[in-house]
């Protein structure tokens, strides 16, 4: 393991994995192999130790750890967007999804790229964010 990438802060545990303790909040760290890629499952440790394990002071880890969860937050409000509006026409006609995909939320198709292709994306990359939840 070369190393962690932080993902956000998670109130749902009060201790710290690394070392057993009681702690206010969890920083989300993400185990990374030797290349840099994710590998395995979240850890969840207290300031303190995911300090430690990144080489940071705690309170920059709890400042990169906010600003992850705030993006966290932000992707997942589009993620809930696209889900509103895509779910109610994933399984209908070509010229629905034409309607809401163009039409209502003006965008536009890639060179090539069908409405129902297109549709079917966002809708996976939706259920990816929110299934990634932190």
């Amino acid at each position: 393991m070369a190393g962690f990438i932080i993902k956000g802060i998670n109130d749902d545990t009060d201790q710290c994995e690394h070392c057993g303790t009681r702690i206010k909040r969890a920083v989300a760290l993400m185990p990374l192999d030797a290349d840099g890629n994710e590998e395995g499952d979240v850890v969840y440790y207290g300031t303190t130790c995911a300090g430690r394990a990144l080489g940071r002071k705690s309170a920059w880890v709890t400042s990169q750890a906010r600003a992850a969860q705030a993006k966290w937050e932000a992707d997942a409000e589009r993620a809930r967007e696209w889900l509103a509006a895509y779910e109610p026409v994933e399984f209908g006609s070509t010229r629905e999804k034409f309607r809401v995909f163009v039409l209502e939320r003006h965008n536009r198709l890639r060179e090539g790229e069908s409405v129902s292709r297109a549709v079917a994306g966002l809708l996976a990359t939706a259920r990816a964010t929110l299934a990634a939840r932190v």
